[in-house]
């Protein structure tokens, strides 16, 4: 890149960030406080003062009072020019603290309930733009005491006529009982708005809604003393009304093994899960679900600890103190299902015949590979059906590419630049494109671009992880002034593809 281009490339980016904003003038202020905030009487104390925010940007502060609430005194609050960045450039907006300020006001004429505190919420420039009542969860009957506290508080919160309206949020925060099993809800927090018009019914619908949140988070966790708070069928309910939550199977089977317990992610199973499923099949267990030990089938100690994670594995944070079942399987005679949806391919007649073989020779080379690929291999009306987890296509798609690299290796022996390329960098295997030359003799080419067509086709399906009617482009290129160009496009299953046409257009570039 040239010096003009990078000279002008800082300018443009200069300009991108001082260019949107605007200069506000008071009498922007004031136009902003009557039309939208709807307030007719006020008085402009002062401002602006610079203020610096804490995303580093410098604001501007306007001071106003008003007597439109009727307090007895006039009401003071502030307008602010905030300045900040949205997302491409720097760029500015007024806006208040009204809420923030009208809270105070009900707070001061009020006394909190026992447990319930107030924790300022801050704005991205570090301003308090409201307040947060905040309630201890330690255990389930916490939900019934926030009920109460809220019921008690509003009250208070309507005794201003004019700020009925007024709206908290109420949030229960997890309070650790255990610093180790209750690290991965730590930091969790259930919220929700109410003002001192809200009724019963809506306060209790939604304490319901997050008690059923904290309730999925314990299960996916596999927190066992605050999971027992809750009887199976609540557990069960709460799992079952979400599409991607599964109760724990076994393999083969649509209903729950252990109703009222939960995967974590997908395949995985909490340790405190894991020791409950144990302790109901019959294993002898050391220990508590917090720290664990038994004998697996294969005649070795297996020891589980919250906060010690897995030896030889990556860690990651959603993949802590929990178990795949393809190592419980392999430990246990549980025949857990990992709980990801069951696919199922079609290998049809038209994909048969780009392998140029019959459904039950392609069946026979699928069920004869090492390892676990799929789940059921069966041949019907002259089709090969496939059913099997997405992970388990994915290792076979994996066997696919290597086979596909060592095709294009044949081709790039005559030439370092001939290759496959498919059609996006996602692989969803849409189309592949053969980039070669005549050099290559056609008796190589055939056997080399038959097999990684139909090895594409069968990815394809494979990545889709249904049935239905597949199409694949198949696109030959060569290389032209040095810039890759296509000399024949091929639509399978409609089309066949004619090597001597493909060799034809070849030695016309």
């Amino acid at each position: 890149m040239s010096r003009k281009i990078i000279i002008i490339s800082i300018f443009m980016m200069l300009l991108g960030l001082t260019a949107c904003t605007k200069k506000f003038e008071e009498e922007d202020v004031k136009k902003y406080i009557r039309d939208d905030m709807h307030i007719s009487s006020f008085k402009i104390l002062g401002g602006p003062v610079d203020v610096k925010g804490e995303d580093g940007y410098t604001d501007q502060e306007w001071t106003v009072s008003t007597d439109v609430f009727d307090l007895g005194e006039d009401l003071v609050f502030h307008v602010y020019n905030d300045v900040y960045y949205s997302m491409e450039w720097t760029t500015n907006r007024l806006d208040d603290d009204l809420l923030y300020q009208k809270q105070l006001v009900l707070l001061a004429n009020c006394e909190l309930p026992d447990g319930v505190t107030t924790e300022d919420v801050k704005d991205s420039s570090g301003r308090p733009w409201s307040v947060s009542l905040v309630y201890p969860l330690a255990n389930r009957s916490d939900f019934a005491n926030a009920a109460s506290a809220i019921t008690r508080l509003q009250p208070s919160f309507g005794s201003i006529p004019d700020f009925k309206d007024t709206e908290f949020s109420f949030c229960l925060k997890v309070k650790v009982s255990d610093p180790v099993t209750d690290a991965g809800i730590a930091d969790r927090q259930y919220s929700f708005n109410f003002n001192s018009k809200t009724a019963p019914s809506e306060i209790s619908d939604s304490i319901s809604k997050q008690s059923n949140e904290y309730l999925m988070d314990c299960i996916e966790k596999g927190l066992l003393d605050r999971m027992d708070e809750y009887s199976i069928e609540e557990r069960s309910a709460v799992i079952n009304a979400q599409s991607n939550n599964t109760e724990i199977r076994r393999m083969d089977e649509d209903t729950a093994a252990y109703p009222g317990y939960a995967y974590n992610y997908y395949y995985d199973i909490p340790y405190g899960t894991l020791y409950r499923i144990l302790e109901q099949e019959g294993y002898e267990l050391t220990g508590d679900w917090k720290s664990f030990s038994f004998v697996g089938t294969d005649g070795e100690v297996h020891a589980f600890t919250y906060g010690a994670g897995q030896a030889g594995e990556a860690t990651y944070a959603y993949r802590e103190n929990v178990i795949s079942v393809d190592e419980i399987n392999a430990i246990t005679d549980l025949n857990l299902d990992d709980g990801a949806e069951l696919l199922e391919v079609v290998v049809d007649s038209d994909m048969l015949g780009l392998f140029g073989e019959d459904a039950e020779t392609f069946a026979s080379k699928l069920l004869a590979l090492d390892g676990n690929y799929y789940r059921e291999v069966k041949v019907a009306d002259g089709e090969v059906h496939i059913r099997g987890k997405g992970r388990q296509f994915a290792r076979l798609r994996r066997l696919i590419d290597d086979r596909l690299e060592a095709l294009a290796n044949e081709l790039r022996a005559y030439n370092g630049g001939y290759c496959f390329v498919y059609d996006n960098m996602s692989r969803v295997y849409q189309g592949i494109k053969i980039r070669f030359g005549a050099d290559v003799p056609m008796e190589t080419t055939r056997r080399v671009v038959d097999e990684a067509v139909a090895l594409t086709a069968f990815s394809q399906i494979l990545n889709m992880g249904k049935v239905y009617d597949w199409n694949l482009e198949v696109a030959f290129a060569t290389w032209k002034d040095s810039e890759s160009e296509t000399v024949l496009v091929y639509q399978l299953p409609k089309d066949e593809i004619e090597y001597e046409a493909v060799y034809r257009a070849l030695e016309r570039r």
